[in-house]
């Protein structure tokens, strides 16, 4: 078994760090965190799952776009879909982690398929739009994205949905 060996670092800005004395921190230097550090142990990480995405977009361009950049981010898409009931066809197939979803599509809405998806249980989700003033109005507390977004805003999008799973 690798022996494991303490690494301290200041809580203050990086130009306080130092190295510690003692066991004891005194009373005006900064706080220190003890972190241990696996010295020749296994690097190997443990393996983890990429969180499955539903798209749905009725825009081709955009719903292929925006499932490679979803891909790039780390995420495995599940399926892309167009409508309202491939949405929620899709959602009961795929069992999604995560669900990125067109307000308005060609063939019913996104906010209806949202709504018939979650009867069977949470599915942490955001709605992307190109005038999300029209669906704060029916959804106040749902996380929204307005149209073009970035990669940054994306991800912060998504960190606040599925952070609402952990607060329902």
């Amino acid at each position: 078994m690798a022996a494991l060996t303490p690494l301290h670092a200041a809580v203050a800005a990086p130009s306080t760090m130092a190295p510690p004395q003692a066991n004891h921190v005194a009373a005006d230097s900064p706080k220190r965190i003890e972190v241990w550090a696996n010295e020749g142990g296994s690097t190997e990480k443990a393996p983890t799952r990429a969180l499955r995405v539903l798209v749905v977009e009725d825009d081709a361009l955009i719903g292929i776009l925006l499932a490679e950049t979803l891909e790039e981010m780390g995420y495995e898409i599940c399926a892309i879909e167009a409508t309202e009931a491939g949405a929620v066809d899709a959602a009961r197939r795929c069992r999604p982690d995560l669900m990125v979803v067109d307000a308005w599509l060609g063939d019913g809405t996104g906010i209806s398929a949202v709504e018939k998806i979650l009867r069977t249980g949470f599915i942490p989700h955001l709605f992307v739009s190109g005038d999300i003033s029209k669906i704060r109005p029916m959804r106040p507390d749902a996380v929204m994205l307005q149209k073009p977004f970035n990669e940054i805003d994306l991800a912060l999008a998504i960190a606040r949905a599925l952070g609402a799973e952990f607060a329902a």
